[in-house]
C-alpha cells in the first residue's frame, strides 16, 4: 500500500525520475470494481488515506527538505477539497434559490415579462400575494387548484369565481381609482352600500373584469 508511491520519493530525493515514452506495461484502472481486483484508490480508499498519513508523518518526522514538502503539500491539498466543498455548495445553494425563485414567480403571479401597464397580470399579482399570505386558505380551494395553479397561469374566471365562492375580500391597490368604478357603475355603488362587497375592487375582481367593466386607474 502506497509502497511506489514513497519509492519513487525516495529516488527523486537522490536524483532525476526520467520518462521512457514507450509503454513497458498498463495499469488498468478499475473505477467500478468493488472485490480484490479494484485498485487501492477505488476499492480501499480508507485504508489509502491511512496509509498516507503514515508514510506522510514518516517523512516529516525524519524531517529535511521532503519533510517540509510533505506537510506543506498536505495542508494545500486540504485547503484545496476544503474550498471545492464550499465552491460545490455555494452552487448547490444558487442553483435552490434559483429554483425557489421561479417557483415564488409561479406560485405569486409575477411576471417579470409583463410590461408595466398591463393591469390583468398586476392584478393577479396583487390577489395571489394577498391570498398567500393568508396562513390557512380551504383545503377545497388547494384541492381544485393543486395549488401548483396559485399563480400566473391561473385563468381569470378561475380566479374571480374562487373569489367570490369562498367571500375573500382582497384589499384595494393604490393605482385602482375607486371613485371613478363606483362611480360609472351605478348597480356596483348600490351593492357596496349594502355591505354585498367591500369595495368597488372586490367587485371588478370577482364580477368586473369577467363582465368586461373598465378597470380605472389613478
Amino acid at each position: 500500500m502506497l509502497g511506489d508511491w514513497k519509492f519513487n520519493l525516495a529516488v527523486l530525493m537522490q536524483t532525476d525520475i526520467a520518462v521512457i515514452r514507450e509503454p513497458l506495461a498498463l495499469y488498468h484502472h478499475r473505477i467500478h470494481a468493488g472485490d480484490i481486483y479494484a485498485n487501492t484508490v477505488v476499492g480501499s480508499t480508507a485504508m489509502h488515506k491511512e496509509f498516507n498519513a503514515v508514510v506522510r508523518n514518516q517523512l516529516i518526522r525524519g524531517g529535511g527538505t521532503l519533510g517540509m514538502a510533505m506537510a506543506l503539500g498536505h495542508m494545500a491539498q486540504d485547503q484545496r477539497d476544503r474550498l471545492d466543498t464550499l465552491t460545490n455548495r455555494v452552487k448547490s445553494l444558487e442553483k435552490t434559490v434559483a429554483m425557489q425563485s421561479l417557483a415564488l414567480e409561479r406560485l405569486t403571479g409575477l411576471d417579470r415579462t409583463a410590461e408595466p401597464n398591463d393591469s390583468n397580470a398586476r392584478d393577479k399579482a396583487w390577489i395571489i400575494r394577498h391570498l398567500r399570505s393568508r396562513r390557512k386558505l380551504p383545503e377545497r380551494l388547494k384541492i381544485a387548484w393543486g395549488f401548483r395553479r396559485l399563480g400566473r397561469s391561473i385563468p381569470w374566471p378561475d380566479l374571480s369565481a374562487a373569489l367570490a365562492q369562498y367571500g375573500f375580500s382582497i384589499p384595494t391597490p393604490p393605482d385602482f381609482d375607486e371613485a371613478c368604478y363606483l362611480a360609472e357603475n351605478a348597480d356596483v355603488a348600490n351593492d357596496v352600500r349594502q355591505g354585498k362587497f367591500g369595495s368597488g375592487y372586490d367587485h371588478y375582481v370577482k364580477y368586473g373584469l369577467v363582465e368586461g367593466r373598465r378597470r380605472p386607474n389613478h
